[in-house]
């Protein structure tokens, strides 16, 4: 009994939720209610047994209160109230009055003891009785769990018939004549519900060779007492077939003898289809897998290789054994295999995706570029159970791959070597890239520039022609073509926009320079252009006024004639000459005059000109001079430099009709090669440079183009030619020389003119008074050759009134024909350009030929460099410019004569 008790109280405790020690003293209000009511009669009773005499015990009804306490069902109020009631009952002894009667006092202790153990006794039994009642309820909550446990396994049984297609069967050896089925086993066999078979109709329907086999199992079965468990096919009626998986074991009675066979019949139909399923496929993933031309692979989850499938095999020609594990490590190239290791320790650690390029060496021993990589496949806890990979043979990209990086590397060359700038946006007008030409030209770096937006850069570009049509190539996808001026930057471009998928290239030129030099080659050619005119119009000119110049020279020398007819002829002369004055202005512009250059000393040859032009400017003028000391020689004429200087003094006292300071001055420059692209035809080198700075209006700034241009001037209609600053230019640049000007408006301006250095051994040429004295008398024989008649009669008649003998001829054939019958001749006095196809030098290498050292004299109104060499005479040339005086005209023939017999003597 004690043991059921225990037993139970056992598995009370263990069917009971465990309570936390707050729990079990947490008592509800309604059992202090209670305690309190049975405390208050525990107190009425221990007032009622002192209330009364000796002899009388009326402590026996605390039982009543202890049995009471019992209603709460808790021990500890039961245990508390007997005590309670104990001690209340021997307190009482001491506090009862004594009886008039005589009672022992014994038989009172006796009576106080007894009531205690009754007390106790009571106590006792009503704890009994709370522990029996504990235990039932215990029980009956048990069995209400087991009832519903129960009906919850059959709902689970039924539910997994349903899900199965399992169901019971028995078959009783006390009737043999049929099988017990469930309705499950018959809907199973395609039968109805309820069906009872005799064991050949449950036979009837499977394959033979399954109904012989299961036959024997379940005779062995009987035999043994083992239970059984077959596979069988099951032909249905509708000629359909299932698998059936039948179980079952032999039940023996008490004597050992066979009783029933207690079976389970299962149709696994869907499940053996589905193995045969996954069969298929993984035999299909097997053939796959093998068939596959690149590698895949598999790796356990601590990253070692446990399958490589064959495309490996016949990549490396090994054996798959020994490329498992780490054998597959042994054919990556021995540069890679270290940062293999590295990449997969780390995914294997992170337990990220691997994916990395390394070389493999093949069955040939050729090391060819893979890419390979894999994946995690991670458990439902999330830990690794597995890598999957692959590796693909990228050799053929990766070497495509380099050539790409070659060809953009060239490309980029190429790109940061050119000379025209290359950028690149994007479709929101972003730039993504800069040649070092483009970062020039935009003055930006790349680093700067790329990412963001052209419009936000360059805001002052924005609503411009090169805004629409950047617009244009973007949107209509076209190239376009731009030259523009950028008003950020300043300069000229010429720019080309090339769209692409991506965007823009924009190809462009900086084209200031070349405009720029564009402008110096058409001034240049203009002015060339307006030479050749000049030189061909000053040819006919100074063919005629020779000839006027010597009429009026000749009418004026006329002793008869009166006062009024000799003013003039002056006249005349002197409109002659100056009509002379205007054709050399006009050579000289047109680089065409004949130059005599010689080394000269700036320095002397302004000090020595100073005095005419202080004469020539007046006293409202002040002339000051700033000469560098000890300058170098410069190699020019000069006389047409004083003539320079003096035009350039003119027009600097013009541009300061209320007097001011003009500045001479001289010194040494060196002109830079970037100076020498700005100025034009200039090479670099040193130079002495020649200054004239007034302190006059000055020029505007657009005029200043203009400036050298024949015939334009700033001054009042008839105040100035227009010629004086051109033959100042044209001198500069006949000698290898350049002028500039530099002017403000209201301060004044500073002509330079840089003048080439001489050779370093030469030395400044002598004056006039070291040339050969003239010879006093005047004869001889001249061959005269001029093709304009006036001007062959006028030289000729001159000539022979001095005292010359002269043979003319108007053309070089002609004159070779004279030279014929001529005895002798002293002297050739030929024009330069004459029709006829021979030129005055052609003429006069002729006669040299035939008369060897006899010396010549040219004439002419315009050379076009026959007898020049970069616009300068020879030093063994002698030259008479036209248009001539008869007396410059006596004189030249007589100084040529003079000294080619000085030679002769010698």
């Amino acid at each position: 009994m004690a043991e059921g008790e225990d037993t139970a109280r056992a598995d009370a405790q263990v069917a009971s939720p465990p309570q936390s020690p707050a729990a079990r003293w947490q008592v509800p209000l309604h059992v202090w209610f209670g305690v309190a009511g049975l405390v208050l009669a525990m107190i009425l009773v221990f007032a009622l047994d002192t209330s009364l005499p000796i002899g009388f015990n009326a402590a026996y009804l605390y039982s009543i209160a202890v049995i009471g306490a019992g209603l709460w069902r808790k021990r500890w109020i039961v245990i508390a109230a007997a005590s309670l009631g104990i001690v209340l009952a021997g307190l009482a002894y001491f506090f009862k009055q004594e009886s008039s009667e005589s009672i022992p006092s014994s038989l009172v202790l006796y009576n106080r003891i007894g009531s205690a153990v009754v007390i106790g006794l009571t106590a006792l039994m009503v704890v009994v009785f709370i522990g029996r009642g504990e235990r039932l309820m215990t029980l009956a909550r048990e069995l209400a769990e087991a009832a519903e446990e129960r009906e919850a396994s059959e709902q689970l049984v039924t539910a997994v018939k349903r899900i199965v297609d399992i169901g019971m069967w028995t078959y009783d050896y006390a009737h043999p004549e049929i099988v017990d089925w469930s309705d499950e086993v018959a809907l199973i066999h395609g039968r109805p519900p309820g069906t009872k078979p005799s064991p050949a109709e449950a036979f009837e329907h499977y394959a033979p060779d399954d109904r012989r086999r299961l036959a024997e199992a379940i005779e062995l079965a009987a035999a043994t007492g083992d239970p059984f468990m077959e596979e069988a096919r099951l032909e249905m009626p509708d000629g359909t077939s299932k698998v059936i998986l039948v179980l079952g074991k032999v039940i023996l009675d008490a004597e050992g003898g066979r009783q029933r066979i207690n079976g389970v019949v299962q149709d696994v139909t869907l499940w053996r289809d589905a193995e045969s399923a996954l069969s298929a496929q993984r035999r299909q993933y097997v053939q796959l897998v093998s068939a596959m031309p690149f590698i895949i692979w598999t790796a356990n989850a601590d990253g070692v290789v446990d399958f490589l499938n064959e495309a490996m095999v016949r990549y490396t020609g090994v054996p798959l054994e020994g490329l498992v594990g780490e054998g597959w490590a042994r054919r990556v190239h021995p540069d890679d295999i270290e940062r293999v290791w590295a990449d997969w320790g780390e995914a294997i650690q992170r337990r990220k995706n691997y994916d990395t390029e390394f070389r493999l060496q093949n069955w040939a021993g050729e090391f060819r570029w893979h890419r390979v990589s894999a994946q995690p496949e991670f458990a439902a806890d999330g830990s690794v159970l597995r890598w999957w990979g692959c590796a693909i043979d990228i050799h053929a990209v990766h070497v495509l791959r380099q050539k790409a990086d070659e060809v953009a590397r060239e490309r980029d060359m190429v790109l940061e070597s050119i000379a025209d700038g290359v950028y690149t946006v994007d479709r929101e007008w972003r730039f993504r890239y800069l040649n070092p030409a483009a970062e020039t030209m935009l003055q930006r770096s790349a680093e700067d520039l790329i990412g963001k937006v052209v419009w936000d850069e360059f805001p002052a570009e924005v609503g411009t022609e090169f805004y629409r049509v950047f617009h244009r190539a973007m949107e209509n996808h076209t190239v376009e073509f731009i030259t523009m001026h950028s008003p950020t930057l300043g300069r000229e471009f010429d720019v080309v926009m090339s769209p692409s998928d991506g965007g823009l290239t924009v190809f462009f030129r900086d084209t200031t320079e070349l405009r720029r030099l564009h402008e110096q080659l058409a001034h240049a050619q203009r002015l060339e252009s307006i030479g050749r005119l000049t030189g061909g119009i000053a040819h006919d000119f100074n063919n005629l006024l020779t000839v006027v110049i010597g009429g009026a020279e000749a009418i004026a020398a006329d002793a008869a004639l009166t006062d009024d007819a000799r003013e003039m002829a002056e006249l005349v002369l002197e409109a002659s000459l100056r009509g002379a004055e205007l054709t050399r202005r006009l050579l000289a512009f047109a680089r065409r005059q004949p130059l005599e250059p010689r080394p000269v000393d700036v320095g002397s040859q302004l000090m020595s000109i100073l005095p005419i032009i202080k004469r020539t400017l007046g006293e409202a003028v002040t002339v000051e001079t700033s000469l560098q000391p000890d300058l170098p020689l410069v190699t020019i004429d000069p006389g047409q430099l004083e003539n320079a200087l003096l035009n350039l003094a003119i027009n600097a006292r013009d541009a300061m009709p209320d007097g001011g300071v003009i500045t001479l001055a001289a010194e040494k420059a060196v002109i830079d090669e970037d100076h020498a692209a700005t100025f034009g035809d200039v090479f670099p080198g040193t130079y002495v440079v020649v200054s004239v700075t007034d302190t006059g209006t000055g020029i505007d700034a657009d005029l200043i183009p203009r400036l050298f241009d024949p015939f334009f001037t700033t001054k009042r209609l008839g105040e100035g030619s227009g010629l004086g600053l051109p033959m100042v230019w044209g001198f500069a640049k006949q000698s290898g020389g350049h002028v500039t000007v530099s002017s403000e408006v209201g301060k004044g301006s500073t002509f330079r003119l840089y003048l080439p250095l001489a050779a370093s051994d030469a030395t400044a040429a002598g004056d006039a008074d070291d040339q050969p004295a003239l010879m006093t008398a005047r004869s001889g024989t001249i061959l005269l050759v001029e093709d304009d008649p006036l001007v062959q009669r006028f030289a000729m008649e001159h000539l022979k009134a001095t005292g010359f003998q002269v043979v003319a001829a108007s053309s070089g054939p002609a004159a070779l024909a004279a030279l014929e019958a001529m005895d002798h001749v002293d002297l050739l006095f030929t024009d330069v350009i004459m029709p006829g196809g021979m030129s005055g030098k052609d003429l006069a290498e002729a006669v040299l030929a035939a008369r060897p050292g006899t010396p010549v004299l040219y004439t002419s109104g315009y050379t076009e460099n026959v007898i020049l060499h970069n616009g300068r005479i020879d030093d063994d040339v002698s030259l008479l410019q036209k248009p001539y005086t008869g007396a410059q005209l006596v004189r030249r023939v007589t100084e040529v004569l003079a000294s080619a017999r000085e030679v002769g003597d010698d």
